[in-house]
């Protein structure tokens, strides 16, 4: 099934080291060029989208409080109307507001405040909340920050039950901010392993071993349309919560920078997970159709 796809590589300029094809019981087939721990960037995100299902679930964090009502510090008389209209929704499908990204990986070092939280609601909010797509940490950051302060827990605290026990995972670090609080809209560092796992709770719609680990509405809610004001692409035609989709091709998928990707494909009930150094996600994407999803 890979033989295509693992020549296509080769020929190519893409620093592959691994790719997976999953199944609902498990690997199907897989070839590595590499071993190990790796950045994986913003599939962060897709943890912090599970993170808050169970936030919700659980009551930690009510679905219809806003901005406001997550750090009711940082609202002042200039700010409260905005922070205000801004919902859980917006903050989790890249819409809350802001023309520009915001915490993304090239700024975060040159950020002068310590408080992110304090800095995100500092810039400008210059697009119509809801009806906009900005692709941004902030969002993100900002659900699982006030997860953490809520509970008093790491993310691989909060998670181990939840989560990584369930689906036989674990040895996760994550960028902390200057505060120290888990950065989990990126830098997740951790083994191919992981993500395979994590494919396959959406394979079986959230249900392990006979165990309902999370909600399968929840997992159903961010793979649906949450967000249609991106730019349409060849694979993209929509946001969800923590992942991209394409509402034509059925699929949608986890994505990280230098090409990290979950694509789910939950018709025919299969995964490709491809583990990266440097490669180009669209290109990736492309050969991921070509070689491997025609053989479905």
């Amino acid at each position: 099934m890979l033989t295509e796809f693992i020549h296509a590589v080769n020929q190519s300029h893409h620093q592959v080291n691994a790719v997976f094809v999953v199944e609902a019981e498990g690997i199907s087939a897989k070839y590595e060029w590499a071993q190990g721990k790796q950045n994986f960037h913003s599939i962060g995100k897709t943890f912090a989208a599970l993170s808050l299902g169970f936030a919700i679930n659980e009551k930690i964090i009510a679905w219809d409080e806003r901005l406001a009502d997550l750090y009711p510090n940082l609202v002042t008389v200039e700010n409260q109307t905005t922070l205000k209209q801004i919902k859980i929704s917006h903050l989790a499908s890249m819409s809350m507001g802001q023309k520009e990204g915001q915490l993304m990986m090239d700024s975060r070092a040159g950020i002068q405040d310590k408080d992110w939280a304090h800095y995100v609601v500092n810039q400008p909010f210059d697009a119509e909340i809801g009806k906009h797509f900005t692709y941004t940490n902030a969002g993100f950051y900002l659900l699982v920050r006030a997860l953490q302060q809520r509970t008093g827990q790491s993310m691989n605290a909060f998670f181990e039950k939840r989560l990584y026990q369930p689906l036989g995972i674990g040895d996760i670090e994550w960028e902390k901010d200057p505060l120290g609080y888990d950065f989990v809209a990126g830098g997740i560092t951790t083994t191919t392993d992981t993500l395979v796992q994590i494919a396959k709770l959406f394979i079986n719609e959230g249900v392990i071993h006979g165990q309902t680990v999370i909600d399968p509405k929840w997992l159903k809610a961010m793979a649906q349309p949450q967000n249609i004001y991106l730019e349409v692409g060849p694979y993209t035609d929509y946001y969800g919560y923590g992942l991209w989709g394409d509402s034509r091709r059925n699929y949608y998928r986890a994505d990280g920078a230098f090409g990290q990707l979950v694509m789910v494909f939950p018709a025919c009930k299969h995964a490709v997970v491809v583990a990266s150094k440097e490669a180009d996600n669209e290109a990736l994407v492309d050969l991921v159709f070509k070689h491997i999803v025609t053989k479905f």
